[in-house]
């Protein structure tokens, strides 16, 4: 199974993608524990544009593309380690008793969860400063 067909909502990315990427070698933005649910929220740099880019995206220029995925009722998390430039390759799978794991890995960053839901909460274009 593909880790966004783990979604509890799938479509929220392939309405956008002909071919949904892969989740390597992304920018890893930000990671949000909140107590409610209890719940991890992450974002990252997804690494192409969509072919289905809708109007208003195209109206505005936008070039580049994050997602804002969430695991709800976490679980399991370990964080073993962080940096400010976290490129990161991401495996969402299922495992035993219906939870969804999540390892996010790099030489700079290590995180393990896991979860009884995982949800694309958003996925959003913006404009692409210089690097």
């Amino acid at each position: 199974m593909k880790w966004y067909e783990l979604a509890d909502n799938p479509r929220a990315i392939t309405e956008l993608y002909t071919d949904v990427p892969l989740l390597q070698s992304v920018r890893l933005r930000e990671v949000i524990l909140d107590r409610d649910g209890p719940t991890m929220k992450f974002t990252v740099d997804l690494p192409t544009f969509p072919e289905k880019v809708p109007a208003r995206w195209k109206l505005r220029g936008y070039k580049a593309v994050q997602m804002q995925s969430d695991l709800w009722w976490l679980r399991s998390i370990q964080l073993d380690r962080w940096s400010t430039e976290n490129l990161v390759d991401i495996q969402i799978e299922a495992i035993a008793d219906g939870l969804i794991a999540v390892k996010v890995t790099s030489s700079s960053c290590s995180i393990q969860a896991t979860a009884h839901l995982f949800k694309l909460a958003s996925v959003r274009a913006y404009l692409r400063g210089p690097s």
